[in-house]
């Protein structure tokens, strides 16, 4: 959106072309999708708790999740699909509800979210909730 910024002189010609560019890129930077539910997979019931959810403001991305898995390993419970994040591999933490240390959420470059669930984080409640901004990797 910086890039759209030019200084406008009060009395030059073609004064609208500067501003309709940025507020163009005013228009991007602000646009916001809401908040839109995805479905959860290999993830064991929780009832209404059970949810995947995902914004996107600009280029900024808000992911909120709530889940619990039946097994221990790399479990993929999503796929985000890439025209909501179509920015690279990530890291992400997600904490247990009443447990010891967070879990590990993996962004593969396929857009699979995969949790690292251990033995003692089986059957637990998990949830991961946070903002990743284009350019910054987390």
């Amino acid at each position: 959106m910086t890039n759209a910024y030019r200084k406008i002189d009060f009395g030059q010609t073609n004064w609208t072309g500067p501003l309709d560019g940025m507020l163009e890129a005013y228009g991007k930077a602000t646009d916001d999708t809401g908040w839109i539910d995805l479905p959860l997979m290999n993830t064991v019931p929780l009832g209404y708790l059970s949810y995947l959810k995902v914004r996107v403001v600009g280029e900024s991305v808000a992911l909120r999740t709530q889940f619990a898995v039946g097994t221990s390993g790399a479990i993929n419970i999503a796929v985000i699909p890439s025209n909501l994040i179509p920015f690279g591999f990530r890291y992400l933490v997600g904490f247990r509800l009443g447990g010891m240390g967070p879990i590990q959420l993996i962004m593969d470059s396929d857009h699979r979210l995969i949790a690292n669930i251990p033995k003692d984080a089986i059957d637990q409640q998990i949830n991961c909730d946070t903002v990743i901004m284009n350019g910054y990797r987390l």
